[in-house]
């Protein structure tokens, strides 16, 4: 995109500034991306026209916002506001190259999270998963610590505070698709943010 403007631009002060400010606008683009996917995952999936994500069955809160872990490595800038310049979370990746912005995780569950999936046990006949404690635990979380069986459970008389599961199923949370409302927002602020600098005196 900025390469495209810069290779476009007649006026020589005008796309000598561009150059000059290229990898400036170019985080500033990348931020803006890092903040839209930001607020994808504060309203759990339910911002810019996507639909949202199935609740947690277990632990009360936003789908996928537990350790926050996920969430911070693509978008690390999330306090409510968008940052004018971006910067690569713990455990993910910003590239910025040949006019192109691109973020990502190196997170291992990024993709089963993103596209859902069954688990199965590796070693041994169950899969152990903690139940959550106090406020954070749904009203099923707190049916299963009493022992109740259900959603194929193997319960065990000693051990309430964990459940036994043959299999989990993860459903689909899309976090990496962009729709058009998303890259509407994100070039709305990139062009203006491009106005901004032209109309800079000193830049």
């Amino acid at each position: 995109m900025i390469q495209w403007l810069i290779a476009r631009t007649k006026h020589p002060k005008l796309r000598e500034k561009l150059k000059r400010n290229e990898k400036r606008i170019m985080l500033f683009l990348a931020a803006q991306l890092q903040f839209n996917r930001a607020m994808l995952f504060k309203r759990g999936g339910a911002y810019n026209g996507h639909q949202k994500w199935k609740d947690p069955l277990f632990r009360s809160g936003v789908p996928l916002s537990d350790t926050g872990a996920l969430k911070n490595s693509l978008a690390p800038n999330s306090k409510g506001k968008a940052s004018n310049e971006a910067k690569a979370g713990p455990g993910g990746t910003l590239k910025i190259g040949r006019g192109k912005v691109t973020i990502g995780t190196t997170l291992k569950k990024a993709k089963l999270l993103n596209y859902g999936g069954t688990v199965y046990p590796v070693n041994g006949k169950a899969l152990m998963i903690p139940l959550p404690n106090g406020k954070n635990a749904t009203g099923l979380a707190k049916q299963l610590k009493k022992g109740t069986k259900k959603l194929g459970i193997i319960a065990t008389k000693k051990v309430h505070n964990v459940m036994f599961l043959r299999k989990v199923v993860i459903p689909p949370r899309n976090f990496i698709k962009l729709n058009s409302a998303d890259k509407k927002e994100i070039m709305t602020a990139f062009k203006a943010f491009i106005l901004k600098v032209l109309r800079e005196k000193k830049a």
